[in-house]
Parts: C-alpha cells; sequence; structure tokens
C-alpha cells in the first residue's frame, strides 16, 4: 500500500517541493521528448489523480503545487517496510520534525502491525 494524502480538519502533511518541467508531467509531452511523465510513473487516470494543492513554505509564503492522490481508495492493501523506510529517510533528510516521523510510522504500523519491529528501528 502507497502513502496518500487523505484531508483532515486541523491535518498537516509534510512534504519536499521539487521544480520540475512542465513537459515531464503529461504523458504525451514527455513522450515526445522520449521521457517518461509523472502521470505514468503515478498511475493518473487509474490508481492516483493529479490535484494541485496549497503549500505553505518555510518562510510563511503559500505555493501551488501538484501532488497525486488516490482516486479509489482500496482497504486490506498492507504496506511493506522497504516503503516506509524509504518514507522515513526522505522525511529526515529533509529535516522534517521528530513528532511528524513518529506519526508517519504510527500510521505504517497501524497499517501493518507485522513490521512493527522493523519500523521501530528506523
Amino acid at each position: 500500500a502507497a502513502s496518500d494524502i487523505v484531508r483532515k480538519a486541523g491535518g498537516k502533511v509534510w512534504g519536499v517541493l521539487y521544480e520540475v518541467p512542465d513537459y515531464l508531467i503529461h504523458r504525451e509531452t514527455a513522450e515526445a521528448r522520449k521521457r517518461k511523465s509523472f502521470d505514468q510513473i503515478e498511475g493518473e487516470g487509474t490508481n492516483y489523480k493529479r490535484e494541485t494543492i496549497q503549500a505553505r513554505l518555510h518562510n510563511g509564503e503559500i505555493a501551488s503545487a501538484l501532488t497525486y492522490t488516490v482516486s479509489n481508495p482500496k482497504t486490506g492493501l498492507k504496506t511493506n517496510i522497504d516503503y516506509v523506510g524509504r518514507i522515513v529517510r526522505g522525511l529526515r533528510d529533509h529535516k522534517v520534525p521528530d513528532e511528524y516521523i513518529a506519526k508517519v510510522k504510527t500510521i505504517a504500523v497501524a497499517n501493518n502491525p507485522g513490521i512493527a519491529g522493523e519500523v521501530q528501528d528506523l
């Protein structure tokens, strides 16, 4: 199971903003340059939908950003330790507060209790 942004009053999602050339977003424009698009990589139109969200930067400014959210959530899917490890390492690399990392780890264990010991070691 992959992570997703789930809207919740008062909720907060930490992430990293990357500047990506427009031509890499859509399948047609990326293919014209013999590249894979973000839409293709993320499964836009099948598993995920591309959305524009508002993100608050460190300096307090608001920026528009593209993200991909699950279009038809399925129950019973379990995340794996490799995926959780990648997320936790990325959060640490980008100096996300420890409290948020702990929350992500708690969500991962709730999704898949079988990886609890490994998640604790991350």
